[in-house]
């Protein structure tokens, strides 16, 4: 949301400066640096999750060779009632 907001925000400012006719070049490189900076900035929020679920599965003791140790992670409720219903 907060990348749209910036495209938004870029763009309205181009077509005050420049007029509207200038969006028309600006529009697919804008995107496309969104889409990028949305897309690196997911790939990190993932990277600090999946190694601090590592470090917290690392941390338990382990429960026996002939058992396996699972890690239950619970979905935080924000998360669940922010999500738009698709």
């Amino acid at each position: 949301m907060l990348f749209n907001v910036a495209r938004t925000f870029v763009l309205a400012s181009i077509a005050a400066a420049k007029g509207v006719p200038a969006i028309a070049s600006w529009h697919d490189p804008t995107g496309i640096t969104i889409l990028l900076g949305c897309f690196l900035s997911l790939w990190a929020v993932a990277a600090y999750m999946g190694t601090r679920t590592r470090q917290s599965t690392a941390a338990s003791p382990v429960a026996g060779d002939d058992e396996v140790s699972v890690s239950k992670e619970v979905v935080p409720k924000i998360s669940v009632s922010a999500s738009p219903p698709w």
